[in-house]
């Protein structure tokens, strides 16, 4: 029997739309995501007797359409569900989740991203959370499957934030990466294109969520994985990645006020960095797997003083 039929579904569950914003890099594995993709979709119309919709925002420019409209007329997933394919007028991921909010068909919307590997529960786990509590957004792990060879202390860093968070517990912000959004309770609010090509447009977007007294909720055993192609898995990549989160996030709230005095924060910056490229040094002398975190502190604090040469979305 299914995992999911041993699960009650909330008396106010409602009908899902899915958006997966895509990118011609992704095309040759989206066949294989889409599949993945269909189980989650049927468990949740099975427990909650409600209906799914998939959106896919094409976002290479209309001279992909045509590429992407066969990959997915070949794929099963448009037999099973309601699919339907949008082309964004820019190759920018705001721009993209923008698209789907605009013409989801459901009050509720999640996002996952096309280079991960949700598990049959994760659209249940999230859709409980929200339904039982009402909240405007439900967010949960992801975790990172690295390629066989990657060092220890890279495959230990918490690359999405995952760690620390208790089931249920109230967060300021979060990534789209795995997320379940109830579009009556954001309004109008909309991802801001500024941050679409550099990153952090997310984060800027679930800011203003929560400032509107809006929850975001953290579930536990909403987790899904992504797999990580071994060019990313390098310390190359990895720093790069810390210090472009940290100017992006520098930037975020420095535009919502929330920096005071720059030459203060760049000081605190200078001595975290300080210390945790210490703790990190030591922690990799004797081999602990958490001198991963202790680096991704330091990067992402030099990133709060000095923009990097080449961000790593622009």
């Amino acid at each position: 029997m299914e995992e999911y039929a041993n699960t009650t579904p909330a008396n106010n569950a409602r009908s899902i739309t899915v958006g997966v914003i895509t990118h011609e890099k992704r095309f040759d594995c989206l066949a294989q995501f889409l599949e993945l993709l269909s189980k989650p979709l049927t468990a949740y119309e099975k427990w909650s007797g409600q209906t799914t919709e998939l959106i896919i925002v094409n976002n290479s420019g209309p001279e992909k359409s045509r590429e992407l409209a066969d990959i997915l007329s070949k794929s099963n997933i448009a037999t099973r569900h309601t699919v339907r394919q949008l082309d964004s007028p820019k190759n920018n991921i705001a721009t993209g989740r923008n698209l789907a909010i605009e013409q989801s068909s459901h009050q509720i919307l999640a996002f996952i991203d096309d280079d991960e590997i949700p598990t049959t529960q994760w659209l249940i786990e999230l859709a409980k959370v929200m339904f039982s509590n009402q909240c405007a957004v439900v967010s949960g792990p992801v975790h990172p499957q690295f390629p066989a060879g990657t060092s220890t202390w890279l495959k230990s860093i918490d690359l999405h934030n995952s760690l620390g968070k208790l089931d249920g517990d109230d967060l300021r912000h979060t990534a789209t990466a795995n997320v379940l959004i109830d579009l009556d309770k954001i309004g109008v609010l909309r991802f801001d294109e500024k941050y679409g090509r550099s990153g952090g447009s997310d984060t800027e977007f679930f800011f203003r969520v929560t400032d509107n007294y809006e929850r975001i909720l953290w579930a536990e055993k909403a987790a899904i994985s992504e797999t990580i192609p071994p060019d990313r898995a390098s310390f190359r990549y990895f720093r790069r990645r810390c210090i472009s989160q940290g100017w992006n996030f520098r930037q975020i709230k420095m535009e919502r006020g929330d920096i005071t005095s720059l030459p203060m924060f760049k000081m605190r910056a200078v001595l975290v960095i300080l210390l945790s490229l210490c703790v990190a040094s030591i922690l990799l002398i004797i081999r602990s797997n958490k001198a991963g975190n202790w680096l991704k502190r330091a990067f992402a604090n030099i990133g709060f003083i000095i923009k990097p040469s080449n961000m790593l979305y622009e």
